[in-house]
C-alpha cells in the first residue's frame, strides 16, 4: 500500500532573533505582513493583532491564519479566535484542520462539551481518503490531544479497510503516552505489513529500550509474540536484536537457533550472532554458536567460516588476557595450520587463515620470515581477488619493515597504493609510506603524504594522519636541530619491530636530553605502549595517566584514556576503573573516535554493576 509520509500541518515559529523586546522596528521599509509578523514574533501581539485585523478585512491569507489566531488566544480574544475559525472552516482548504483548531479554542475557555462535541465531529466525519486522516490526526497531535489523534487513525484504520494502516503513526503516539504495549504491537504490524520496514522499526525501539522498565515490557511482549506464532520470523529476529542490544547474548543464541532448526537456515544468522559475540569479548556464548554450527556439518554453508571464526576466537581470547604461555600460541598457530592444509578448504577462507596464520607467527611467536615467505608467495595467487590481494600485500609490507626491509616495505606499500587508488587500502598503504618517511627523518615528505589523508573515508586513518601531522608540524623548528623528533621517531620505530628494550633506551635518552620537550606526551605514551608490549600492566597505567592527566587538553588524552580503559576491563579485569575511564572519555572527548565505543561499553559496565551509580562520587582512578 502507497504510503503518504508528507502531509499538511501547521508550525507556529517562536523565533526571537529578528526582533528583541521593545527593538525598534523600521516602519518605512516594511510591508504591513513584515511588520505584523515581526511584531508577533517579539511578542507585542496588540500591534501585531491590529496589523493583522487590517490585512484580514481586505483579504484572505491562508499563510496567516496561524499567526493570526495565535495572537488572539495570547489575547485571550476568543470571541475573535472562534470567528476566524468558523469562517476558515467554510472557506479555506482542509476545513476539519480548523475544526480541531476551534474545539481547542472551546476548551480554552472550559467549553468542554463544545470541544467535545467538535472533536468528535471531526473524527465522525472522515472518509477513506490517506491525506484527511493523516492530516487530522496531525491537527489534534499538534494541539496535544494525542487521545484524538489515537481515535482518528483507528477509525482511519477501518474506513480504508486495511488493518495495517497508520501502524507506525500510532506507535509513535503510544510511545508519547508511554504505553508501551500498544507501541510494541502496532510497530509490530508495521513491520509485517511494509517490506524492508524492520531495520526502521528497529531504528524506533532504539530509544525505548535504553529504558530497562520500558525494555522489559518489550521483551516480554516479544517472547509471548515467539511463543504464540513461533513461526513468524520478524518477531524472532526482533527479539533476537533487543536481548543483543542489551547484552543478552546467551538468550538471543537459544532464540535464533530455534529458528534455525526450524526454518533450516543452515546457521546463517546464529553465525553472525556468533561474530557480534566475538566482536563484544562474549566468548562463551560465541563458542557455543560456532559449534552449533560446525556440527551441521562439513556440507552446511557456514562450517569453514565458523571454524575459522572459532580458532579467531580462541586467539583473541588468549593474546587479549595477556596471560598467554608459548605453548598456548603454538596450539593456536597448530589449529592455524591445520585450517589452511585442509584440502578441501574453499580459498576464500584459506587466505583468512593465511593472514591471521603470519600475525600469530610474525607478532607473538618471532617467526617473521615464515610469516613473509607465506603471505609472499600467497599475493602471487592469481586465484586470490584483488581486494584480497591487496590486504595480503598490506600486511606483507608490514612484516617486512618489521623485520627491518625497508625498502622492500616501501615499494610494496606503493604498488598497493597504484593498485587501489581512492580505496580504504591505498590510504592504509600510503600512511604508511609517511610513516616510513617519519622513520626516515624524511619528515617533509611524510608531510606531503599526511596532507591529502587528513581527509581519508577511514575516520582511523584520518585521525592517525592528523596525528602524525601535528607531531612533525608542532616539533619541526622548536630548536635549531630536528634531533628530538628524529631520537621518537626512531623509538617509534624500533616499537613498530618489537624491538623493546631498543625503543626504551631511545626515549629515555630523549627524556634526559630534551627535558620539558613539547613531545613529552608522547614519549610517555610510547612507553606506555612498550609496556604494555611487555605485559607490565601497572607500568602502562602509570604512563597512559601521565598523558590523560598532565596533558588532558593535547591531542593523545583521548588515546591514553581508551588504552587504560581497555588494559583494566579487559587484563585486569577491574570493571570499576575501567567503568571511571569510559565516562571520562565519553564525556571530555566527544569529538574523539573511540567515544561511540567507549559510551557502548560504559553503559554496557553499568548494566551490569548496578551499584556503579551508587559509587559515581567516588574517584579511584589514577
Amino acid at each position: 500500500m502507497h504510503r503518504i509520509l508528507v502531509f499538511y500541518s501547521i508550525v507556529f515559529h517562536f523565533s526571537f532573533s529578528s526582533v528583541g523586546w521593545g527593538q525598534p522596528i523600521n516602519w518605512m521599509e516594511k510591508t504591513d505582513e513584515e511588520l505584523a509578523i515581526q511584531f508577533y514574533q517579539a511578542g507585542e501581539y496588540e500591534k501585531a493583532r491590529a496589523l493583522f485585523d487590517d490585512i484580514f478585512k481586505k483579504n484572505d491569507h491562508p499563510h496567516l491564519v496561524g499567526y493570526y489566531l495565535d495572537c488572539l488566544i495570547q489575547l485571550k480574544d476568543y470571541e475573535s479566535a472562534e470567528r476566524i475559525l468558523k469562517k476558515e472552516e467554510r472557506t479555506g482548504a482542509q476545513p476539519w484542520v480548523h475544526e480541531v483548531d476551534l474545539g481547542w479554542v472551546y476548551s480554552l475557555q472550559g467549553k468542554d462539551k463544545e470541544a467535545e462535541k467538535t472533536f468528535n465531529a471531526v473524527v465522525g466525519s472522515l472518509l477513506a481518503d490517506e491525506v484527511r486522516i493523516q492530516s487530522a490526526a496531525a491537527a489534534f497531535a499538534r494541539r496535544g490531544l494525542d487521545g484524538y489523534a489515537v481515535k482518528t487513525y483507528v477509525q482511519g484504520r477501518k474506513l480504508m479497510g486495511y488493518p495495517y494502516a497508520f501502524a507506525k503513526d500510532l506507535a509513535a503516539l503510544y510511545a508519547r503516552q508511554g504505553l508501551i504495549e500498544a507501541m510494541l504491537e502496532e510497530y509490530l504490524q508495521y513491520g509485517l505489513a511494509e517490506p524492508g520496514a524492520l531495520d526502521e522499526v528497529k531504528s524506533s525501539l532504539a530509544g525505548q529500550v535504553e529504558d530497562d522498565a520500558k525494555y522489559e515490557v518489550i521483551k516480554t511482549g516479544l517472547v509471548r509474540k515467539t511463543q504464540s506464532e513461533p513461526n513468524q520470523v520478524v518477531y524472532v529476529e526482533l527479539l533476537s536484536w533487543v536481548l543483543v542490544g542489551k547484552g543478552e547474548y546467551y538468550a538471543a543464541y537459544i532464540q535464533l537457533k530455534s529458528i534455525d532448526m526450524r526454518m533450516g537456515e543452515g546457521g546463517a544468522r546464529v553465525f553472525e550472532l556468533a561474530r557480534v559475540c566475538q566482536q563484544n569479548r562474549e566468548y562463551r556464548v560465541a563458542e557455543q554458536a560456532y559449534e552449533y554450527i560446525m556440527q551441521l556439518g562439513e556440507d552446511g554453508p557456514y562450517y569453514y567460516q565458523a571454524s575459522l571464526g572459532a580458532i579467531n576466537m580462541k586467539y583473541s581470547r588468549v593474546t587479549e588476557s595477556g596471560e598467554y604461555s608459548e605453548t598456548e600460541l603454538t596450539d593456536i598457530e597448530t589449529a592455524f595450520l591445520d585450517f589452511v592444509n585442509d584440502p578441501k578448504m574453499p580459498l576464500g577462507e584459506k587466505y583468512k587463515g593465511y593472514l591471521k596464520l603470519a600475525e600469530i607467527q610474525a607478532l607473538y611467536l618471532g617467526k617473521i620470515d615464515q610469516a613473509i615467505g607465506q603471505l609472499s608467495g600467497l599475493a602471487e595467487n592469481p586465484r586470490i581477488p584483488a581486494m584480497s590481494r591487496g590486504e595480503i600485500k598490506l600486511r606483507l609490507a608490514d612484516y617486512m619493515l618489521m623485520q627491518g626491509q625497508v625498502w622492500d616495505a616501501k615499494l610494496t606499500y606503493w604498488q598497493v597504493e597504484k593498485e587501489f587508488k581512492d580505496n580504504p587500502l591505498a590510504h592504509t598503504a600510503k600512511y604508511m609510506k609517511a610513516k616510513i618517511s617519519f622513520y626516515t627523518g624524511e619528515f617533509e615528505l611524510a608531510q606531503s603524504f599526511l596532507t591529502v589523508l587528513k581527509g581519508s573515508t577511514s575516520e582511523l586513518i584520518a585521525n592517525d594522519a592528523l596525528y602524525l601531522s601535528l607531531l612533525i608540524q608542532d616539533n619541526l623548528g622548536l630548536d635549531t636541530t630536528t634531533t628530538a623528533l628524529e631520537l621518537f621517531a626512531k623509538a617509534d620505530l624500533k616499537l613498530f619491530m618489537n624491538q623493546l628494550d631498543e625503543a626504551d633506551m631511545v626515549l629515555d635518552t630523549l627524556v634526559e636530553f630534551f627535558m620539558g620537550h613539547s613531545l613529552t606526551d608522547d614519549v610517555y605514551l610510547l612507553k606506555g605502549d612498550i609496556a604494555l608490549r611487555r605485559r607490565d600492566y601497572d607500568k602502562a597505567l602509570g604512563y597512559y595517566a601521565l598523558v590523560y592527566n598532565g596533558h588532558g587538553d593535547d591531542i593523545l588524552a583521548d588515546d591514553a584514556l581508551y588504552r587504560a580503559a581497555n588494559i583494566l576491563e579487559y587484563r585486569l579485569k577491574d570493571e570499576w576503573k575501567a567503568y571511571e575511564l569510559l565516562g571520562r572519555l565519553a564525556l571530555d572527548y566527544q569529538g574523539s573516535v573511540f567515544v561511540v565505543d567507549a559510551g557502548n561499553r560504559y553503559r554496557a559496565l553499568r548494566e551490569r554493576n548496578p551499584d556503579f551509580l551508587d559509587r559515581e562520587g567516588e574517584s579511584t582512578s589514577p
